[in-house]
C-alpha cells in the first residue's frame, strides 16, 4: 500500500486561502450594501418626508442595489463553501468552484471590457486585478497535483493508511519469565 498525501499540495493551499479572501470580501460588500441600502432608503424617506427630495426612481435603485448585496451575499458563501470542500477533497467542491471562479473571472472581464470605449483609466486595473485572483484560482485547481488531491479524497485515506500501519507494526506482548523464589 503506497502512502497517501497528508498535506495538502500548495495549489489547494493557494486556490483555498484566495476563494477564502474572496469570500470574505464579498460577504463583507454584500453586508455593506444591505446596510447602506437600508440607512439609505430611510434617509431619502426622511427627506422625501420633509420635502428637500423628490423620490423618483430612487426606490428601483435601492432595490436594484439591494438585489446585487443578496447576490454578492450569496456568492460569497457558496465560495466559501467550495473552498472548505476543496480542502477536504471534494470532486463536487472542486468543479463547482471551477465552474464558479470562471463565470466570475468572465463576468468581470466582460464589465471592464464595456469600459473600453470611454475615458475611464480605471476600468482595465481594475478589471485585471479583480479577474486574475479568480483565474489563478480555477487554473489551480486545475493543477495534476490538485486533481491528485482531489482524487484521493483529502486527508482521510492517510488516516486509514496511518492506523492500518499501526496494527500491523505492532508485536505480540513478550513472554514473562517466571521469577525465582529462592527456594
Amino acid at each position: 500500500m503506497t502512502k497517501p498525501s497528508y498535506r495538502p499540495p500548495e495549489s489547494i493551499g493557494l486556490a483555498r486561502g484566495l476563494a477564502a479572501c474572496q469570500a470574505i470580501l464579498l460577504v463583507a460588500v454584500g453586508e455593506t450594501l444591505i446596510g447602506l441600502d437600508w440607512f439609505g432608503l430611510r434617509t431619502l424617506r426622511l427627506l422625501d418626508l420633509v420635502g428637500f427630495l423628490e423620490m423618483g426612481s430612487f426606490f428601483d435603485h435601492l432595490a436594484l442595489t439591494a438585489a446585487v448585496a443578496l447576490g454578492l451575499l450569496v456568492f460569497g458563501v457558496f465560495i466559501g463553501v467550495f473552498a472548505w470542500g476543496v480542502g477536504e477533497g471534494r470532486r463536487w467542491a472542486q468543479v463547482g468552484m471551477i465552474v464558479l471562479q470562471t463565470a466570475l473571472a468572465a463576468g468581470i472581464v466582460g464589465l471592464g471590457l464595456g469600459f473600453l470605449g470611454t475615458d475611464e483609466l480605471w476600468a482595465p486595473f481594475l478589471t485585471a486585478e479583480f479577474a486574475a485572483p479568480s483565474a489563478i484560482i480555477a487554473l489551480a485547481l486545475t493543477r495534476p497535483s490538485a486533481r491528485q488531491w482531489i482524487r484521493q479524497g483529502g486527508t482521510a485515506p492517510w488516516y486509514r493508511w496511518y492506523y492500518a500501519q499501526r496494527t500491523v507494526r505492532r508485536r505480540p506482548p513478550r513472554a514473562r519469565r517466571p521469577v525465582d523464589d529462592g527456594d
